[in-house]
């Protein structure tokens, strides 16, 4: 059963996606050249919840390594101020 879900827009107007399952997780990238930010979406079997490691990176040129920017959960969302993306 689908537990994650990846979306992409570009050039033209159409998306692609990308589904992962608890056992398979769902990894997105997002890159210029020189940077860039990797998500990865899994399941923690020891506390039953998901997370997503948000790491920079060294975008296309792959000339640096990641770093770990963040750790989303339910519990960390909640206390983030709502942003509107434009």
């Amino acid at each position: 059963m689908t537990e994650f879900y990846g979306m992409v827009n570009g050039v033209g107007n159409t998306s692609a996606t990308r589904t992962g399952r608890k056992n398979t997780g769902l990894t997105t990238d997002c890159n210029t050249w020189t940077f860039g930010v990797r998500c990865r979406a899994v399941h923690d079997e020891e506390t039953g919840k998901n997370k997503i490691f948000v790491y920079a990176t060294s975008g296309s040129s792959q000339k640096g390594e990641s770093r770990l920017l963040a750790v989303v959960t339910e519990d960390t969302l909640a206390k983030v101020e709502r942003v509107v993306m434009r």
